[in-house]
């Protein structure tokens, strides 16, 4: 159900931020002729490149409840019930939306202090989280998701500062080595 890292899991930013500027030495080496005199066709490709390479800032939505099940199982004696027996317990899946760059849920920042032990990942555009409870309660649930979500949200709220510094940076390198390369092919082929 839910997929998550634990804080060892996690990569260091500047390795992405690395795998990032692979990803435009690819770009900036596969750019054509074609695509480099024609103002349009280079355009195009020099906002691909941009979409490919810069970091978006995640987020993550407010939860909504999207499942539940009902569970019985077999208890031992408590205060409540002096002789055991069976107690249903309710499986809540609670539903985060995320958008921005799914990456920077699997990194660890620069300096950062990061409390907790799970850190979920996005599954396509969402996280779910199963909670259990002994009511079926949708503030209970949604509150108890939250609750474990806090990590993933504190893990954000420091790699997004620093992937929009690098983002802001990566820009203009993008910019200047495929102005660089479209000379480059220009003066060569003429």
């Amino acid at each position: 159900m839910s997929n998550y890292l634990s804080v060892n899991q996690l990569k260091p930013i500047d390795d992405l931020f690395k795998e990032r500027m692979n990803d435009l030495n690819d770009h900036v080496a596969a750019i054509t002729i074609q695509q480099a005199k024609d103002e349009r066709s280079f355009e195009q490709y020099v906002n691909a490149t941009k979409k490919a390479v810069l970091l978006e800032q995640a987020s993550i939505a407010e939860p909504k409840v999207i499942d539940h099940n009902e569970e019985v199982r077999s208890v031992g004696s408590s205060a409540e019930n002096m002789w055991g027996g069976e107690k249903t317990y309710y499986n809540i899946t609670v539903g985060f939306s995320v958008s921005g760059s799914e990456e920077l849920f699997g990194v660890f920042p620069n300096g950062a202090t990061l409390d907790g032990l799970r850190f979920y990942q996005p599954d396509g555009d969402s996280i779910n989280v199963e909670v259990t409870l002994g009511v079926l309660n949708k503030e209970g649930a949604l509150s108890k998701a939250k609750e474990l979500m806090a990590p993933t949200h504190g893990l954000l709220r420091q790699a997004n500062p620093q992937a929009q510094q690098w983002s802001t940076a990566a820009e203009a390198v993008i910019q200047s080595r495929l102005e660089k390369r479209r000379a480059e092919l220009i003066e060569l082929y003429g």
